[in-house]
């Protein structure tokens, strides 16, 4: 399943978990990629229910989206970072794997899985009549204040259900 995960930042800086714009986020998310996919010929999307799942898998599933997030730690700056962090070589021999071990969630006999992880931080109306106030202030002063908005990213990668090997990656931040 995707993993959607919002926060808002208040006034004073800090982030709070939203439960449930996060559960919206993720059924969004989810809805929108069995619909795209779904029209695809010769695809079946078949989604995984953690509810469902035995301890074992839960646990399996829980490591390897753990995994996803440290693998994707390296590969987001490496691969499509800034051209100071890039590594030219990854980019044209992308091997990257989250290992065989993730061949245990493969109950449905699928031949990739699908791992999405996105974050999301949305300024709450008293961040966003502070920052108001500090830019009004400070333009008395002849000073240029540039509001600070909170990060989107999201982290989509096909996986070979078989052996872990990341097929294909694509990671958006703004």
């Amino acid at each position: 399943p995707p993993r959607i995960e919002v926060y808002e930042i208040g006034a004073g800086g800090v982030l709070e978990k939203m439960d449930d714009w996060s559960q919206s986020g993720t059924q969004n998310i989810l809805k929108a990629i069995e619909s795209e996919l779904n029209q695809r010929k010769g695809v079946r999307v078949s989604g995984i229910d953690p509810a469902t799942l035995p301890d074992n898998l839960k646990t399996e599933l829980e490591q390897t989206q753990l995994l996803f997030d440290a693998v994707t730690a390296s590969m987001a700056p490496h691969v499509y970072g800034i051209p100071a962090q890039r590594f030219e070589e990854k980019r044209s021999d992308f091997d990257y794997s989250l290992g065989v071990e993730t061949a245990k969630l493969n109950a449905m006999d699928a031949d990739v899985f699908f791992i999405v992880k996105g974050v999301d931080h949305i300024s709450s109306p008293g961040r966003h009549a502070l920052q108001l106030t500090t830019m009004l202030a400070a333009a008395a002063f002849g000073i240029a204040v540039i509001p600070q908005g909170g990060v989107t990213a999201m982290h989509v990668a096909l996986v070979d259900a078989r052996n872990g090997d990341i097929l294909w990656y694509v990671s958006t931040r703004s």
